[in-house]
C-alpha cells in the first residue's frame, strides 16, 4: 500500500491563484485592446520606405567613393568594398 502526501502552505496556494488571476487579466486586456487605425500605419510605412531607399542609395555611393579612395593603395580592399556594394 502506498500513499501520497502533499503539503500545501497558504502562501503557495495564494501565489498560484494570484498568478492565474494575473494571467486571466492580461489575456482579457490583450483581447479587448483597441488597435490603431490601419491608414496611419500604411502611410507611415510608405514614408519610412522612401527614406530607406534614399539612405541605401547614399550608403552605396559612399561605399563606391571609399573603394575609389583605396584603389591605388589597397586594391583588395577596394574590390571587397565594391563587392559589398554590389550585394546590397
Amino acid at each position: 500500500m502506498s500513499s501520497l502526501v502533499i503539503e500545501t502552505s497558504p502562501n503557495a496556494v495564494g501565489g498560484y491563484l494570484t498568478n492565474v488571476g494575473n494571467a486571466v487579466r492580461s489575456l482579457l486586456a490583450a483581447l479587448l485592446a483597441v488597435k490603431p487605425r490601419q491608414a496611419k500605419v500604411v502611410t507611415a510605412a510608405i514614408e519610412t520606405r522612401k527614406e530607406t531607399v534614399r539612405a541605401k542609395a547614399r550608403n552605396l555611393a559612399q561605399l563606391y567613393r571609399m573603394a575609389n579612395q583605396y584603389d591605388s593603395v589597397m586594391p583588395n580592399l577596394a574590390a571587397e568594398l565594391r563587392s559589398v556594394a554590389s550585394r546590397a
